[in-house]
């Protein structure tokens, strides 16, 4: 993948909120830090683009979510 966004549910509006979006790959093991802190009932991961060579479909196996203080 070559883009992708990550998003919240808000409650009040009734729909999913991007919080951080990075469009540099995903690769085999990513981190993505620096969005501040979020609260949230639920999560989404977003797949919004392609490697245009890509030949297979993308997997998520894991995502892990927990707090650090910054």
């Amino acid at each position: 993948m070559r883009s992708f966004d990550l998003q919240r549910w808000d409650p009040g509006a009734g729909q999913w909120v991007t919080f951080a979006s990075r469009d540099d790959g995903i690769g085999h093991d990513r981190t993505v830090t620096g969005f501040g802190s979020v609260t949230t009932s639920r999560l989404r991961v977003a797949l919004t683009g392609q490697i245009a060579t890509e030949q297979y479909t993308p997997t998520l196996t894991e995502i892990a979510v927990y707090r650090t203080d910054e």
